[in-house]
């Protein structure tokens, strides 16, 4: 059994919050961190032993929709439904060579020179290639900041310029809402 504790003991180790899904709410994904460490009860039954542990996490006071969290196409009619109340911060990756234009709920957001893989982060607003690349530079936002998704129906229309390729469009809608 103490192997078992030291194995479970490292799989719940980090210092960063992440994705807890709960059995008993499907629907939801919460971001959550160990606050403290899982005590642990041996039980027998049976003559069966097993342990039982209780861990306790500390979770950010958001939980994301299940349906959202994950990446996903476009819809083909340019149509999104925020079906939460709070504001949805989508992130976005696409890959391809050129210029190209994301417009959300009628606002422009401009990708200039992308040659290879470019995600923009939702809640950030920070754009980038990957975790040593910044893009920022070749990216305008409206208002400085990344799209928004109000509840209900918002529109979305995503263009290559001139003589740009797309290789991949995608984005997480990260619906959310108050625990």
């Amino acid at each position: 059994m103490d192997d078992l504790e030291d194995a479970v003991m490292d799989w719940l180790d980090g210092s960063e919050y992440a994705p807890l899904r709960l059995s008993w709410k499907p629907t939801y994904i919460y971001m959550a961190i160990v606050s403290t460490a899982p005590d642990f009860t041996q039980s027998q039954d049976d003559m069966e032993s097993h342990e039982i542990a209780t861990i306790t996490f500390h979770m950010q006071p958001l939980k994301y929709r299940a349906d959202g969290y994950y990446w996903q196409s476009l819809p083909k009619n340019g149509q999104i439904v925020n079906p939460e109340r709070l504001k949805a911060y989508p992130d976005w990756h696409f890959k391809g060579t050129g210029n190209f234009v994301l417009t959300v709920n009628g606002m422009p957001y401009q990708f200039n020179n992308i040659d290879g893989d470019c995600y923009l982060d939702g809640l950030s607003a920070d754009c980038f290639q990957d975790q040593a690349t910044s893009l920022n530079e070749n990216v305008v936002l409206t208002n400085n900041d990344a799209p928004v998704f109000e509840h209900g129906l918002n529109t979305i229309k995503f263009e290559p310029q001139t003589d740009a390729s797309l290789d991949l469009i995608e984005w997480k809608p990260n619906w959310r809402r108050i625990l």
